[in-house]
């Protein structure tokens, strides 16, 4: 998507003016194509511009027998000024904060790693060398052990580097992204104890209710792919069909639940076949569950008693 643009027309968004994917190909360097309701055009960077890209058994350009751009954009948060917003614009700055954290951390761990030692009353010789370094016997190593003679010395090591300060900016900035986002905590493993229950149901329905709204968005854009997808299969929509993206459910709820809500609608006269949909039924077994609905009723029907009349056994014989 990064490499893609498409142009909508003003006046009516839903209608795709022209597409075009640039990109970088190995062997032809800057690459474009360009596709209009018209045609599909192909170009490559020359040395004097964009100059035609000719694929050996395609005409150029290549006729674009559908009759529009074949190249569906899914928006996300579309608005009047902005074709798109992301998602995640909102919490980069906080995210650079993170990992401007995260290095400072690492740097303060390997600097505290090896805790600094001091000495008093200890007159340290220089080397041989004198170029004023100490001598190797005051050379501060894992596997070294300093000994003096001088009665007043002393030895000591400065504190580590405390790194809490460090985790607890981190953990406050993933709180605000999640915050922003609608993110539960319980996602980014904030707390100790995960919800259940009612708590996981609040903590989850602010994403849920984010979620629900992306699938209207994004529905009308999954149908238009479709749509496309049966006009290049040689297949139109019949005048008056329409193309309806179905979506599961983003709420987390377990069966016993997600059964009786859908029990509660049927006492609301909701068609069945709705609520096999509900239920998440495919197409093809709601399909074999009609027929065996069907087949079941005629067993019912072929194994029930005949109905008794008063009429002699002739009649009720030529009445069944």
């Amino acid at each position: 998507p990064l490499h893609v643009i498409v142009e909508l027309d003003p006046e009516n968004r839903s209608r795709r003016l022209a597409a075009a994917k640039a990109w970088r190909d190995e062997e032809l360097g800057q690459v474009c194509t360009v596709y209009l309701p018209d045609g599909i055009y192909k170009f490559r960077r020359g040395r004097r511009g964009w100059e035609p890209r000719v694929v050996d058994g395609e005409e150029w350009p290549v006729p674009n027998r559908w009759g529009v751009v074949p190249v569906v954009p899914i928006l996300n948060r579309p608005g009047l000024l902005e074709p798109s917003v992301s998602e995640i614009e909102n919490i980069l700055s906080k995210q650079d904060m993170i990992n401007k954290l995260l290095a400072d951390m690492v740097v303060a761990a390997e600097y505290g790693a090896f805790r600094q030692r001091w000495a008093t009353g200890v007159e340290i010789p220089d080397d041989s060398d004198g170029d004023g370094q100490p001598s190797d016997e005051f050379i501060a190593a894992v596997n070294r052990l300093w000994s003096v003679t001088a009665p007043d010395a002393k030895f000591g090591e400065f504190g580590q580097t405390d790194l809490d300060p460090y985790v607890k900016a981190i953990v406050m900035l993933v709180q605000h992204i999640a915050s922003q986002t609608a993110t539960p905590p319980h996602y980014l493993l904030n707390t100790g104890v995960l919800p259940s229950g009612e708590s996981l149901r609040a903590a989850e329905a602010p994403l849920v209710a984010k979620a629900k709204r992306r699938q209207r968005g994004f529905g009308a854009s999954w149908a238009e792919v479709m749509r496309l997808a049966l006009l290049m299969n040689g297949r139109e929509l019949p005048a008056g069909e329409t193309i309806t993206t179905v979506w599961a459910d983003p709420e987390s709820r377990t069966e016993s639940e997600h059964v009786d809500a859908v029990m509660k609608m049927k006492s609301l006269d909701v068609p069945t076949q709705q609520l096999w949909e509900l239920l998440g039924f495919s197409p093809q077994q709601i399909e074999r569950f009609k027929l065996m609905r069907v087949d079941d009723a005629l067993s019912q029907l072929l194994a029930a008693p005949p109905a008794s009349s008063g009429v002699s056994g002739s009649a009720a014989d030529a009445s069944v």
